[in-house]
């Protein structure tokens, strides 16, 4: 009897540590979500979360002072085509590069044009991307070619 005991006992202990090696895996689908979960978020702004091989975007509010229109008073930007970070829904970019026949491009790298083998930060950039000033929203010119493709200031 006192072997039954034991091995039961032991069949126990080896199924509750069985289980306590188990997790439960959280589907993530947006920064929210990612958050938490208790996944690492980045000190970036906008603010980014880490969850499995996705990352995810903090959205701002489009009231946020710093969505104001680049160059704008109190934009905090003097040049007008000062790129930024915008969510693409409120970007006021966009409709004045593609009306003007550019590309809008909403995740360009930070680090365009730079000399090759040069670390680079892994951060989206806005802009509209030009091969003519003809395609530059009104008071830009395409500047800063990069394999024939410039960018709008």
């Amino acid at each position: 009897m006192n072997k039954s005991i034991v091995i039961a006992l032991a069949a126990v202990m080896l199924m509750g540590a069985g289980c306590a090696g188990m997790q439960t895996t959280v589907r993530v689908t947006n920064f929210e979500e990612c958050v938490a979960a208790g996944n690492p978020v980045m000190e970036s702004y906008p603010r980014q979360c880490r969850a499995d091989d996705q990352t995810f975007v903090e959205i701002i509010a489009p009231d946020d002072a710093q969505f104001s229109e680049p160059g704008a008073p109190g934009s905090g930007s003097e040049e007008p085509g000062d790129g930024g970070v915008f969510p693409p829904e409120i970007n006021p970019m966009k409709p004045r590069c593609e009306a003007a026949g550019g590309t809008f491009n909403e995740c360009g790298s930070a680090c365009r044009g730079a000399a090759p083998g040069t670390a680079c930060i892994t951060l989206c950039v806005q802009y509209c991307e030009c091969v003519s000033s003809a395609q530059c929203p009104d008071g830009q010119a395409c500047q800063e070619f990069v394999e024939g493709v410039g960018v709008c200031k």
